[in-house]
């Protein structure tokens, strides 16, 4: 019989709970603000300014890329005419 500890469920529950919280409720290590809709006019998150892409690869990615990418976030939501989330600027004025 397997225990709790192995079930797909658990494992992400224990991950969300031990996560580092920074500002807003962003994670130290991601842009996320949990508002996960790609616009379909940009081809952006509208909530951090990720593409499709680079969500799927955020947890393959090395610090450097990850910093690479967030250091554009605003700039490219404010480039497609997106509202940018006061969240997310706070977030990389202290952490970028």
């Amino acid at each position: 019989m397997r225990g709790r500890d192995s079930e797909p469920w658990h494992k992400a529950r224990l991950a969300l709970t031990h996560q580092r919280f920074f500002i807003g409720g962003m994670s130290y290590e991601s842009p996320c603000i949990a508002v996960c809709v790609i616009s379909h006019e940009t081809g952006l998150c509208r909530g951090c300014g990720r593409t499709r892409q680079e969500i799927s690869d955020w947890a393959t990615l090395t610090p450097e890329e990850r910093a690479t990418i967030m250091t554009t976030l605003v700039q490219r939501m404010t480039n497609a005419g997106m509202k940018v989330s006061p969240a997310l600027v706070r977030w990389l004025e202290v952490c970028c």
